[in-house]
């Protein structure tokens, strides 16, 4: 499983989302989670590819965005 197909599982799992209907280009503000369940859904990821995500939430619009930071191991890693 690719590293995209990962982040939409889990975003699908966790949120209770169709699968199907994430994209990289999907707008995290456009998933129907609030914000605590936006940041639990970051929180897992950070445990699943071992980065940290930047506090400025402002970075994060889309699943892409996620993509690249886990893609390149932005931030400090989690140890």
């Amino acid at each position: 499983m690719d590293t995209l197909q990962r982040i939409k599982t889990l975003a699908a799992d966790r949120l209770n989302l169709d699968v199907s209907h994430l994209s990289a280009d999907t707008r995290l503000d456009s998933l129907g989670v609030d914000s605590l369940g936006l940041v639990e859904f970051l929180f897992e990821l950070e445990d699943e590819f071992k980065v940290r995500f930047p506090q400025e939430r402002e970075a994060l619009q889309t699943v892409g965005d996620l993509l690249s930071i886990v893609r390149s191991g932005a931030g400090s890693t989690v140890h």
